[in-house]
This record gives structure tokens, C-alpha cells and sequence, in this order.
């Protein structure tokens, strides 16, 4: 993470995996219909830590595996879906 740029314009970046695999979950929300998407990684570390986060696992459950581009092996994803809304 970084500016880049001169002393016209300058731009603040953040690129690596990381970064993509997050843009890829983001986009994976709207193929499954899911409210959020998490890695198995990310659930596991929660756990792990015991931290306030851990409450929050609850409003999720275990999708299975999801390829996503570039990548060369599959990603365990855990998905929060989306709250249905009642007629109005």
C-alpha cells in the first residue's frame, strides 16, 4: 500500500492477493446471492483469537469450496445471506 503519483495528482493504492481475492468475494456476493462472503481462513483466525468478532459467526454457515481467477486452488467460503424483507 502506497501513494503513487507527483505533485499533480497523487493516488492512494493498495494492490496485492490479498486485494483480489477480496474484490472476488465481493463479486461472488452477487453469483450466490449472499450478503457477505468470508474465507474459512478468516472464520478459523476469529476463533482463534477469541475476539468480540467471534460473536458475530453466528450469522454465518459453510458454503464449500469456490474457485475464484488466478487462483490455483479453490477457497473454503463461509456466506452471511441476505435478511429477507416482508412485503411492504
Amino acid at each position: 500500500m502506497g501513494s503513487i503519483g507527483d505533485g499533480q495528482r497523487l493516488d492512494y493504492l493498495v494492490i496485492g492477493d490479498t486485494v483480489n481475492v477480496t474484490s472476488r468475494l465481493e463479486r461472488l456476493t452477487r453469483e450466490i446471492d449472499a450478503q457477505i462472503v468470508v474465507t474459512d481462513e478468516l472464520v478459523t483466525q476469529v476463533r482463534a483469537e477469541g475476539t468480540a468478532g467471534d460473536g458475530l459467526l453466528h450469522r454465518f454457515t459453510p458454503h464449500g469450496e469456490v474457485r475464484l481467477a488466478a487462483r490455483d486452488h479453490p477457497i473454503r467460503v463461509w456466506t452471511s445471506q441476505r435478511e429477507q424483507q416482508g412485503p411492504l
